[in-house]
């Protein structure tokens, strides 16, 4: 909601869709994949840019500590561009309350916290993770190397 709110603030959320819609290249990390969703329930509920088909919801299930924070390892359903198989059961960091959800089948990879989450997806030119690369060590610097 704040990310979005922001766009709007300093008029940018038009310009970040048009240029998502035109197929440029673009790396959504943790709440940058989640903004890029139709809707989103963290405060309020809140427009997403819609490039993807889903919606961001909170973990639901009992006992579960939130936000889901530390090394994960992820499972890889289907090798892209940036993620391949190479990736599967390696560790990644992770630190979200939020998750997508969707029908769609954009499920590059996913990781279990309780439940099966989508950590990463590829649709063209736009990739999302969940996950933070940034602080992933030797894996999420592939993973950015491989991006660029």
């Amino acid at each position: 909601a704040t990310l979005i709110a922001n766009l709007n603030k300093l008029k940018l959320y038009n310009s970040l869709k048009l240029y998502l819609e035109n197929n440029f290249p673009y790396l959504g990390i943790c709440v940058g994949m989640q903004i890029l969703s139709d809707v989103g329930y963290e405060d309020k509920t809140t427009k997403g840019l819609g490039i993807i088909h889903g919606e961001i919801k909170k973990f639901e299930k009992k006992n579960l500590i939130i936000p889901h924070m530390g090394w994960n390892s992820l499972k890889v359903k289907k090798d892209d561009k940036i993620l391949t198989s190479t990736f599967n059961a390696k560790d990644f960091y992770f630190v979200h309350s939020y998750r997508l959800q969707s029908d769609e089948n954009i499920n590059q990879s996913y990781c279990n916290y309780k439940e099966d989450f989508i950590a990463s997806f590829e649709q063209s030119n736009i990739i999302g993770t969940q996950f933070h690369p940034e602080f992933s060590q030797t894996n999420g610097l592939k993973v950015l190397k491989n991006f660029l």
